[in-house]
């Protein structure tokens, strides 16, 4: 059953920031308004920036790997990445905080 959700999401170091016709692959946990404390909308950048938690190499292996397939991945996708798909290339960023 297809469903439409609406959040807003602010990107940090990335350029130009995802069109239409682009991917974001991100985790159904951010749509949980429960789980989130009320929060529609969600900020992401550099995995090497210092704001947001550390995100493990598994994570990022997780994520690329339900990039890779989305409807047949069996994994979850951690809710503090995302994943922009455009021109065949792949940019990871991580959730950031405050």
């Amino acid at each position: 059953m297809e469903q439409e959700y609406e959040i807003g999401i602010t990107f940090y170091d990335v350029e130009p920031t995802p069109q239409k016709g682009e991917y974001i692959y991100l985790s159904e946990k951010l749509f949980d308004v429960k789980a989130n404390e009320g929060l529609r909308h969600f900020h992401f950048g550099g995995l090497s920036e210092v704001y947001g938690r550390k995100v493990s190499q598994k994570e990022i292996e997780h994520a690329e790997a339900f990039a890779d397939s989305p409807s047949t991945y069996h994994g979850t996708i951690s809710d503090e990445i995302l994943v922009i798909e455009r021109n065949n290339e792949r940019t990871f960023l991580k959730r950031f905080y405050g």
